[in-house]
């Protein structure tokens, strides 16, 4: 017994399987209720109750020889379950337990609407029915309806944002997304800011990857003629391990934004608009090519950097800011 209890490693599973060991003297071993009960240290009674939880936990153990049905099937120790849980501790009821039809309501509005508790408290108070939103999220999470971080997904370790005192100390780099409405062919525009100078860089591509988003910032780098040392991104597929060692190989830093915060990433979330308004617009035609457009966006960058007075900046333009 002490071998089979040792394999466990919690508390519970000892318990479990010192249960199912006393259980198995009477059933197998043959021995006398009153004799195992008092070898564990518990009532006869105790140990019956722990007979008929076994038998129900083992109700669908197949006793019938298909083979040869005339015969009994003989049954070996290995087919049946020996280890007997312990029964829940939590009350049966409540005073102040919600209705089913509140939790019928509850899942309802859930499953229709999709959104958070705080909705849903405040939809059932329209309705009159007064429920706070942490009862609701207790009854998503006995339903399985909450969406709970993944122990897969990655955690990434949080570095302190540095200040943008200096040319390249803090860039932001972004993707902007075109799929074409008749072909469905999608283009990829790679945006990259100083948040000093407010220098900006774009350029096109027919397909994303890690590495032609580390090209997009290298090629900004060479253009704005100074070094970068930190590069902060959102946590999109391009911006990925892989970009982080481009970047690291390069000696430049690489930080992700906070999960679904973009403000974190507002200046390139404003450049990308004003990109949309002013250059490329809402929509991208089939009849453009990377050539054409690359070519567009290089016109617009020149106008964008040197002739554009920013607000951001006191009315300067982003050349002036390294002049100064």
């Amino acid at each position: 017994m002490k071998n089979c209890i040792n394999k466990s490693k919690t508390l519970k599973d000892k318990e479990a399987i010192a249960r199912g060991l006393a259980v198995k003297s009477v059933v197998c071993g043959k021995e006398n209720i009153y004799t195992v009960a008092k070898r564990y240290g518990i009532h006869r009674t105790t140990l019956w109750r722990w007979i008929k939880r076994w038998h129900k936990i083992n109700a669908d153990v197949e006793t019938v020889n298909y083979g040869r049905p005339s015969r009994i099937k003989v049954m070996h120790a290995e087919d049946f379950c020996w280890k007997i849980p312990a029964k829940s501790s939590a009350p049966h009821t409540h005073p102040q337990r919600l209705s089913e039809d509140v939790v019928r309501r509850i899942l309802e509005i859930r499953d229709k609407y999709k959104r958070c508790a705080e909705v849903i408290s405040y939809e059932l108070s329209l309705e009159g029915i007064k429920v706070s939103s942490s009862t609701v999220k207790r009854v998503l999470n006995r339903t399985h309806r909450l969406n709970k971080w993944s122990k897969w997904k990655k955690k990434r370790p949080h570095t302190e944002r540095p200040l943008a005192d200096r040319p390249g100390a803090l860039v932001e780099v972004d993707t902007v997304h075109y799929v074409d409405q008749l072909t469905r062919k999608r283009r990829y525009i790679t945006t990259v800011i100083d948040l000093y100078s407010r220098l900006s860089y774009a350029e096109c591509e027919e397909k994303i990857a890690p590495g032609l988003a580390a090209k997009a910032v290298l090629n900004a780098q060479r253009a704005f003629g100074f070094k970068f040392e930190t590069v902060q991104s959102d946590n999109g597929l391009e911006f990925t391990s892989y970009f982080s060692e481009r970047l690291k190989q390069n000696n430049i830093k690489h930080r992700h934004t906070r999960v679904r915060q973009p403000n974190d990433n507002a200046h390139i979330e404003r450049f990308n608009r004003t990109l949309r308004q002013e250059c490329i617009g809402e929509h991208m035609s089939y009849k453009h090519t990377n050539e054409t457009i690359n070519a567009k966006l290089r016109n617009y960058l020149d106008y964008y950097n040197f002739r554009r007075h920013h607000m951001g900046i006191e009315f300067k333009t982003p050349i002036s800011m390294l002049q100064r």
